[in-house]
């Protein structure tokens, strides 16, 4: 039974993978490379950006960007937003533009995206 009084949003999941590769030190563990460690602050200092102009926008809820605590190179962004309407004018903003532009340079390669709407889930 549905209650009524809920409210539905829209739930936006990213899983982003930074480009790394392992020290010559230690095999046995994935740690960033030096050139992962300032392509990682890129990013953070990018995200940061985007994150602050996203919040403004109509619409939106929630948007954080999370790192994963067994793999530091794996970045995660989860936004909520009133509906899937509100979306579309997002991705054409100038501060998602700034980081997109950012974030293809960081990424080992393109994210998975996951739409959530009360009645469908969409990957791509």
């Amino acid at each position: 039974m549905q209650n009524e009084n809920l409210t539905y949003s829209t739930i936006c999941i990213i899983v982003g993978v930074m480009k790394s590769a392992p020290t010559q030190h230690d095999r046995a563990i994935r740690l960033l490379s030096r050139q992962g460690l300032v392509r990682r602050a890129e990013f953070i200092a990018a995200a940061t950006a985007c994150i602050a102009g996203t919040r403004k926008e109509p619409g939106n809820i929630a948007y954080d960007l999370h790192e994963s605590v067994t793999d530091p190179a794996k970045m995660v962004f989860v936004e909520q937003w009133e509906n899937a309407e509100a979306l579309v004018p997002h991705r054409g903003m100038e501060h998602m533009k700034t980081f997109g532009r950012v974030a293809v340079k960081c990424m080992a390669a393109p994210p998975k995206i996951e739409i959530i709407t009360p009645s469908d889930v969409t990957v791509r």
